[in-house]
């Protein structure tokens, strides 16, 4: 095995076991769903289609080191980054729409100060 094969060998094992887990998160949406709590409920189509993103990004990258179609993996490729950096815009505006506030008003000044 060179180095090429050794990395598409890694990839192709990567991507199985993430189209696994992309099918348990569907099921997962589907076992939301058979739920009479609204808030589980709402969360089915998220889940399945979270689910559902991660396998078609699993599968083209499978394919692609499999095959050794470079085009595949470009997509996998950009695909990736996408899902990466929505994973970090979720995580900012999580902690920004979560976060209590530090500030609180002290009297006499016009502004809120910051501190613990």
């Amino acid at each position: 095995m060179g180095g090429s094969s050794t990395s598409t060998f890694v990839i192709r094992w990567i991507n199985f076991l993430t189209m696994i887990l992309a099918i348990l998160v569907v099921g997962f949406g589907f076992w939301m769903s058979t739920h009479n709590d609204e808030c589980r409920r709402s969360l089915t189509i998220p889940v399945m289609g979270l689910g559902g993103v991660i396998f078609l990004m699993s599968l083209a990258g499978f394919v692609g080191a499999w095959k050794n179609i470079s085009c595949l993996l470009w997509t996998y490729l950009i695909m990736l980054f996408v899902v990466l950096v929505a994973i970090m815009v979720f995580t900012v505006l999580a902690f920004i729409i979560t976060n209590t506030g530090t500030g609180h008003a002290v009297p006499g000044s016009r502004y809120v100060t910051i501190c613990h």
